[in-house]
């Protein structure tokens, strides 16, 4: 075969590795289209509040419960001197917390500032009430990659009306963090890491202070964290560097917690405290999930029993 053959042989594969790594970056993220109160429109990648960009993670909030009290009145008396006082009063509506994944929502509809509705994809409509930073005007960021403006930032007043779907496109690789987490303890949990409640892929940053130097080092250059004290943790970078990290909530009790997700069994959060050593690993691309292959979810049903031996069927 002749050098030029053999040439462009070889810059068609590393196109095709360059092309599939870029590629891999978008497969799995959040995606749609985002209506603004005042008219605009963007489509793209979207992260939403820091810590949520995949469709596998989930929008926490507070859910109205439905049940057979809905809407009556109950009635509540007092006894004086003989004497029986009657009145009705109205019912508090019941409230839960709960979450749903993206991947199961079809819209959004911001309805106030601490109220939104979803549309999911089985057809069901769900009023979501803020309570943590995932719904209302407590969102800390929701960024957009538009495909043709580049990322926006907005928050939740801004927002009217977001379409999710799904999209693959090329663009800068930021690949899902993931690895192997053990406690104090020794428990061990491997699956995709969220550090400090923020960062989620290879591009995010993690701070600290070394020898009194500011240091920032993107998580993709990161081979292990591990804990050294309350103030301080051990880096060990993949190119076989070491450093002693101190003096932000990255590296200190002051981090909000490490979310392990395991692909099948969910989530956990490791606090400092019980927090050892955090190995990123490869190989978490192929637990990625697509937009399609959420249904948009389903109603319970199964069968409770008691400690007197009655069971209830629904």
């Amino acid at each position: 075969m002749k050098k030029s053959s053999l040439l462009t042989v070889f810059l068609a594969a590393l196109f095709i590795l360059f092309s599939a790594s870029l590629l891999y970056a978008q497969r799995g993220r959040i995606c749609g289209v985002i209506h603004t109160r005042d008219g605009d429109t963007f489509e793209g990648p979207i992260r939403w509040d820091k810590n949520e960009a995949f469709w596998d993670d989930i929008l926490d909030g507070i859910k109205e419960r439905k049940g057979r009290h809905d809407g009556r009145r109950r009635e509540k008396h007092i006894e004086i001197f003989g004497i029986r006082i009657n009145w009705d009063e109205d019912v508090e509506e019941s409230k839960g917390s709960c979450g749903i994944k993206f991947g199961h929502i079809s819209s959004l509809e911001r309805r106030s500032r601490n109220r939104a509705i979803l549309r999911l994809k089985s057809g069901e409509k769900v009023t979501f009430h803020g309570y943590s930073t995932d719904v209302g005007s407590g969102v800390r960021e929701i960024v957009i990659d538009d495909f043709e403006k580049g990322e926006i930032v907005l928050d939740w007043g801004d927002l009217d009306e977001i379409e999710f779907k799904e999209c693959e496109v090329a663009g800068k690789e930021e690949r899902r963090l993931y690895g192997q987490v053990e406690t104090r303890n020794g428990e061990t949990f491997k699956g995709f890491i969220t550090w400090d409640m923020d960062e989620l892929f290879s591009s995010d940053i993690l701070d600290g202070e070394e020898k009194g130097r500011d240091r920032k080092i993107p998580f993709g250059k990161i081979k292990a964290i591990e804990r050294r004290s309350r103030n301080s943790a051990w880096v060990y970078l993949k190119d076989g560097d070491q450093m002693k990290l101190s003096g932000t909530n990255d590296v200190n009790s002051g981090n909000r917690g490490i979310v392990v997700k395991d692909p099948y069994f969910g989530r956990v959060t490791i606090e400092w405290e019980d927090f050892d050593r955090c190995d990123f690993l490869e190989g978490g691309e192929k637990y990625l999930k697509r937009y399609d292959e959420f249904d948009g979810g389903h109603p319970l049903y199964g069968i409770v029993y008691d400690e007197d031996g009655e069971s209830y069927e629904g």
